[in-house]
């Protein structure tokens, strides 16, 4: 099964925040300003009796939104300056592994490097630790047909460490094809 797409800066967003949630650790650390900033949020309204002034406010949406801006900011130097980001990538999905391959890069993995797959609502994650991740968009698949055959091949080849959602039989997507 061969599958290709150019990452879009939102799909490799998307790919790195679900993988921050899915790492404890990630999320805990990344849930500190947020969680900052609903407490800053509570102690100017609990414990004041007058409006919050602009500075409270802007104080509280730096805490909110520094781990998202931060992630941002990150994904946008390595578009700038990693050649192997951009362009076009190929995933060749078969029994001995995953091939991809785009403008300046080349990797095969076989399936026993392959820590974990998850699959959500737009995406396949494909782990080779808990922190890194390789990303295949579920819009690059074309079809049912081939989304269910890629559900097979990843639950076949992955066992227990493929998380995949139900497929159209109504099994879980892992069930469905084994």
């Amino acid at each position: 099964m061969t599958f290709t797409f150019t990452p879009t800066f939102a799909q490799q967003y998307r790919a790195i925040l679900t993988m921050q949630v899915q790492s404890r650790g990630l999320l805990l650390v990344n849930l500190l300003f947020p969680a900052s900033g609903v407490v800053l949020l509570l102690l100017v309204f609990g414990g004041l009796h007058r409006a919050p002034s602009l500075w409270e406010w802007t104080i509280v949406a730096l805490a909110l939104g520094f781990t998202p801006l931060l992630t941002a900011q990150n994904l946008f130097l390595v578009r700038r300056k990693n050649a192997t980001v951009g362009g076009s990538q190929t995933y060749v999905f078969d029994e001995s592994g995953i091939n991809i391959r785009g403008p300046n890069f080349q990797v095969h993995l076989d399936w026993p490097a392959i820590y974990r797959v998850v699959e959500t609502g737009n995406l396949f994650l494909f782990y080779l630790s808990p922190r890194l991740v390789h990303f295949l968009p579920k819009s690059a698949v074309s079809g049912s047909p081939a989304l269910e055959e890629l559900r097979g091949l990843l639950h076949q080849q992955t066992g227990t460490r493929a998380r995949l959602l139900q497929s159209a039989t109504g099994l879980p997507g892992s069930l469905a094809s084994g």
